[in-house]
């Protein structure tokens, strides 16, 4: 490992993720942990790079700069866990949109099914991300995006506009 500014950048040669149990585990070395989680430090701006580690606790073990330097089993077993982690459906079609009492309510085809969220307020719960995309959080905290507003019907449309 080494040190830079309290960051522990971890040596990919070093790390082995792997499950025992059906729990995330890391090994290194001289240490190991009985429960791991991993995230991606730029999730938006850069998701292939820069993979955090954090104990079960949450507690900051480090950070890996190349993931594809990992070896494969660590490399699939991160990925599951981003995969998990980073769950994010894209609405191919919204089928039915509608306000009651202050809240939004979507009805989506998703590249993951058809879904419905609930969203209270758009304009606290939209981010807009380059590209013209947006990425909507509902009232559960889950998060679906809408990879291009404009390609929306006009109706669905009028109702994120008008609110944001």
């Amino acid at each position: 490992m080494v040190n830079t500014h309290d960051l522990q950048v971890l040596d990919p040669a070093s790390v082995r993720l792997f499950y025992h149990g059906g729990i995330l585990r890391l090994a290194q070395p001289d240490r190991s942990w009985r429960a791991a989680r991993v995230y991606r430090a730029f999730p938006l701006t850069d998701p292939a790079h820069y993979y955090g580690l954090t104990d079960g606790a949450g507690r900051e073990l480090g950070i890996v700069v190349d993931p594809a330097l990992l070896d494969e089993e660590s490399r699939r077993a991160a990925e599951t866990e981003l995969e998990q982690r980073y769950f994010v459906p894209v609405v191919q079609r919204i089928t039915d949109i509608r306000e009651d009492y202050g809240a939004t309510i979507v009805d989506a085809e998703t590249d993951r099914g058809r879904k419905r969220y609930v969203i209270r307020s758009i304009r606290d719960n939209v981010v807009e991300l380059p590209g013209g995309r947006l990425l909507v959080t509902d009232v559960d905290g889950n998060r679906f995006e809408i990879a291009d507003l404009h390609a929306l019907d006009a109706r669905s449309q009028n109702v994120f506009l008008k609110s944001m």
